[in-house]
């Protein structure tokens, strides 16, 4: 399994473990309405991705994690511990 699988599972199965809100407002200006629908759809795009993804897609997807109370660099961290690279994918 890649470095990027493992993390998108971690996600995944932390994501499966929180309840999530219906809506979700990342700012003043944005505003997720579906957010099970945003997240799966999210991973999926970062799962099949074989460029680098932009910046600004991969900062939302982290704030709206952060939002619901996952730090992508802790779980990176985490499973670094278990032989993840130092990068993850979502800051490339």
């Amino acid at each position: 399994m890649s470095d990027k699988e493992k993390l998108i599972k971690a996600i995944r199965k932390k994501l499966s473990k929180t309840e999530l809100p219906k809506e979700l407002i990342l700012s003043e200006w944005a505003k997720i309405t579906d957010v099970e629908k945003f997240f799966d759809s999210h991973l999926s795009i970062v799962q099949y991705a074989d460029k680098k993804l932009s910046k600004t897609f991969a900062e939302v997807l982290k704030i709206a994690l952060r939002k619901v109370g996952i730090d992508v660099h802790k779980l990176a961290k985490e499973i670094n511990k278990k032989g993840l690279d130092k990068n993850s994918i979502l800051d490339k």
